[in-house]
């Protein structure tokens, strides 16, 4: 005797996919201007920012450190390929799906960036850079992690149109940056703590996402595919 279609209704379930969850109404023209200002805001503390690490270190060292920060955003580009967009468009479709794949995603790219120093540094050493440089280039990527990691949040926020918030998190990294960084070219740390002020602001950008993260209302983070 076949059983009966209300029987198989709770195993057939279990393998359908979660129903669709439209993103909540908000209207373009705010979702826009809290990106505008925010980049406006940003653009402006990067403008100081660059000036000030300039005119502290002087033309070798501020050398130095463009080439640092070109080689680690190089590097990075290799560590986020691909996710944003499968990111933004899968929580937009499965909101319950956020802590799922911003937590998957955080310990992917986390991964990666540690295996990328590795050609970084037979970069850096092909380039006939010194051992110094390398070294360098090594901590460069290692303090950039959290300021590159912290947009796994953005990208959920952005799902759920929460432009404020990712406005926020943009304007607040960029403030610690320039504070934690006068601060220490202010006590003579010169580009080691210029890059040591990067992972420092960056850490605590990547607390105040992460709790921004948690007050929309966003799924507990997991990563079961690591």
């Amino acid at each position: 005797m076949l059983p009966d279609s209300t029987d198989l209704e709770p195993a057939l379930s279990k393998d359908r996919p979660a129903p669709f969850q439209a993103v909540p109404h908000r209207p373009l023209a705010r979702s826009a201007f809290h990106l505008v200002l925010g980049q406006g805001a940003t653009t402006v503390l990067a403008v100081l920012l660059t000036g000030a690490i300039g005119r502290a270190l002087g033309p070798a060292d501020f050398g130095s450190w463009y080439l640092l920060t070109t080689t680690t955003g190089f590097a990075y580009v290799f560590v986020d390929w691909g996710y944003a967009n499968y990111v933004i468009g899968e929580i937009a479709r499965r909101p319950n799906r956020a802590g799922e794949l911003a937590g998957t995603v955080l310990a992917l790219r986390a991964l990666t960036a540690v295996v990328v120093c590795v050609p970084a540094i037979f970069s850096a050493w092909l380039l006939g850079h010194g051992a110094r440089m390398c070294e360098l280039v090594v901590l460069n990527i290692a303090a950039s992690m959290p300021m590159y990691l912290l947009t796994s949040f953005t990208w959920a926020l952005r799902a759920r149109e929460r432009m404020d918030l990712d406005a926020a998190i943009s304007v607040v990294l960029k403030l610690l940056m320039v504070v934690v960084t006068v601060a220490a070219l202010a006590a003579d740390l010169r580009l080691p703590g210029v890059i040591l002020a990067q992972g420092v602001a960056g850490a605590m950008a990547f607390a105040v996402a992460w709790r921004l993260y948690q007050r929309a209302g966003l799924t507990r983070l997991r990563a079961p595919v690591v």
